[in-house]
């Protein structure tokens, strides 16, 4: 038996075990409990749900949002902090330059996504 681990990313994103890219506000399963890297005071992995499967049971593959859509949509940069999206910026590998400012981050970002 192993144990899945049903979590919530309210920060950032989070690349799992199979190479998946999980955005804030998505639900995903993993057999990594991912609780232990949540500093003190912040809950940027949210356990959802625990459970006890098989050793050879699969990972379900459905990744969805809090809204159930599809995990592939994209984030509401303007929601975010600066905070946030510095490191949204440093977890997709994109370089702000000099930008401190929301507005000229969230440039930096779009500009990075348009090139790719």
């Amino acid at each position: 038996m192993k144990t899945l681990y049903t979590f919530r990313i309210n920060t950032g994103s989070h690349v799992d075990e199979n190479n998946v890219r999980h955005v804030r506000g998505s639900k995903f399963k993993t057999s990594v409990n991912l609780t232990k890297h949540n500093l003190p005071g912040e809950n940027r992995f949210e356990l959802l749900d625990k459970e006890s499967v098989e050793d050879n049971a699969p990972i379900e593959e459905s990744q969805t949002d809090e809204d159930g859509g599809d995990q592939d949509e994209e984030v509401d940069l303007n929601s975010l902090t600066v905070a946030q999206l510095q490191d949204y910026a440093e977890e997709n590998e994109i370089d702000l330059e000099d930008a401190t400012k929301k507005a000229d981050i969230i440039a930096a970002i779009q500009l990075s996504e348009e090139d790719a």
